[in-house]
């Protein structure tokens, strides 16, 4: 899985490993889970009309996304989550050709979050 910063937009880019060209995009909403230092944890993504079938959708993502019912959960980064809270977010779906979710574009900073690691402060 990759992670990269998209400065202009100020959110975080999550791909799997084989990255794809994307052929639309979807807003959906989600719930982040935000540990120590904004260490960013993981990723919930709510499934939304415009979304294909979870479980097809995240099929290249491994064992770092779990589908259960109608929400998908991806694993980011291991840390301490001791102090982890979770807020809110609206994540945009980035999907291929064949309709499999090639990535997730995730805002830096909402109503009662920041994620300042990996791009920022630690």
């Amino acid at each position: 899985m990759r992670l990269r910063v998209d400065r202009e937009k100020n959110a975080l880019v999550v791909t799997p490993d084989d990255e794809a060209e994307l052929a639309r995009a979807v807003r959906a909403g989600g719930t982040i889970d935000v540990g120590n230092s904004g260490l960013l944890l993981g990723v919930e993504v709510r499934r939304v009309e415009g979304l294909p079938d979870l479980v097809e959708g995240f099929a290249g993502w491994g064992s770092a996304a779990t589908v259960e019912g109608v929400a998908a959960y991806v694993a980011l980064m291991a840390g301490d989550d001791s102090n982890a809270r979770s807020a809110d977010v609206e994540v945009e779906v980035g999907l291929d050709e064949r309709e499999r979710v090639a990535s997730l574009t995730i805002p830096r900073r909402g109503a009662g979050y920041e994620i300042t690691y990996p791009s920022g402060n630690r």
